[in-house]
């Protein structure tokens, strides 16, 4: 890794063993750069498969999404800076100026095209680029310093090359990941009638249904007055019955034409009093019983298991928590407070925690 860099990849020294911790530059152009490129890299199957089968599409082009793909565009741009840069001056740059920005460049163009896509396809918020962004202004920090240190450094002078294509980079990337906290306009194309009194969490982005800040208007509005009827909202359309019932039916009858292929075989669900009566939808044909234990796990089961992945890592961050917070106590004791960096990753499991609590009660 040392010959890879042309520097020592790690150095206590400058990294605990001082007054000023620093990393190493090698270390912030290999380490963070290809853990948020492999971050996206592994969610592209399970964003292909949330683009592929969205139930909107066709988001308008406008001031949010446009501004978003430019400075997409543009922190590509800096990047292939510096690989044209590596390639005319080769001889005096290591292996590293060359496929760390060339890793980071295909991501970035893998980015703008799931980012089009998301348009296209009417999603107007996307967990997986949320995170990448984040990761990307997150680990880019620490090399945006070195450089300005180095900038401002008199013994050691970055190329001006480098140094202001990294700026127009990571500026550009901070631009794109506070767009990405707020949601896109709505699409032209939608899977349900428009509705005004629509439920706000299907028009916010994801940062806002982490923070559940979508709620917080009613939260207000009960506390200025009481809340009557009309001030509460319709509920959200993927989880009505209009929705739901379509769906469990269409698994229902394939059980169905298991006991009888030759059936013509028709659901009616009844009415009464306002609500669905399911009463009647197990029974006989030919003297054989249809369960619907299997049409049911075909319809809810995958986002039942997935809930439940997700409620056993909860349940795992519930019982590791204390253990982190013991250890960082004696952390802090024997520690001394410049060693920040460590007690940061130790705070970092309470808000994965509640990460995972928000996808535990709010998987749709």
């Amino acid at each position: 890794m040392d010959e890879f860099c042309g520097s020592s990849f790690w150095d206590s020294k400058t990294v605990w063993d001082t007054d000023d911790p620093d990393l190493t530059l090698c270390f912030e152009k290999t380490v963070l750069v290809w853990v948020p490129c492999a971050f996206l890299w592994i969610l592209l199957p399970l964003e292909i498969y949330h683009i592929w089968n969205s139930k909107t599409s066709d988001i308008p082009f406008n001031s949010y999404n446009v501004t978003k793909l430019i400075g997409i565009i543009i922190s590509a741009v800096a990047v292939l800076g510096d690989i044209a840069h590596y390639v005319i001056f080769h001889y005096s740059h290591f292996p590293v100026d060359f496929y760390c920005p060339l890793v980071k460049f295909v991501t970035l163009i893998l980015f703008f095209a799931l980012t089009f896509a998301n348009v296209k396809s009417g999603r107007r918020s996307s967990p997986a680029l949320f995170f990448f962004s984040l990761l990307l202004v997150i680990f880019g920090a620490p090399q945006c310093r070195t450089e300005f240190r180095l900038k401002w450094s008199t013994e050691e002078k970055p190329e001006i090359m480098e140094f202001v294509s990294y700026v127009i980079y990571y500026i550009s990337i901070v631009v794109v990941f506070v767009l990405n906290c707020f949601a896109d306009s709505r699409p032209r194309i939608l899977s349900y009638p428009f509705d005004k009194n629509e439920c706000p969490k299907s028009q916010s982005s994801f940062l806002s249904q982490i923070l559940f800040a979508w709620f917080e208007p009613l939260i207000w509005k009960g506390y200025r007055k009481s809340l009557e009827d009309e001030d509460l909202w319709n509920l959200d359309p993927s989880i009505s019955t209009s929705c739901v019932v379509p769906k469990f039916e269409k698994q229902w009858k394939k059980s169905l034409r298991k006991v009888d292929k030759n059936a013509d075989i028709s659901i009616k669900v009844e009415r009464k009093n306002g609500r669905h009566n399911f009463d009647g939808l197990q029974y006989e044909i030919k003297n054989k019983y249809v369960s619907v234990v299997p049409a049911l796990c075909r319809t809810f089961g995958n986002d039942f298991l997935k809930g439940t992945l997700l409620k056993i890592f909860l349940d795992v961050f519930v019982f590791v928590n204390p253990q982190i917070l013991r250890q960082r106590g004696t952390y802090v004791e024997r520690i001394l407070i410049r060693d920040i960096t460590i007690f940061s990753c130790y705070n970092s499991n309470p808000t994965v925690c509640s990460i995972s609590r928000y996808y535990v009660h709010n998987w749709d």
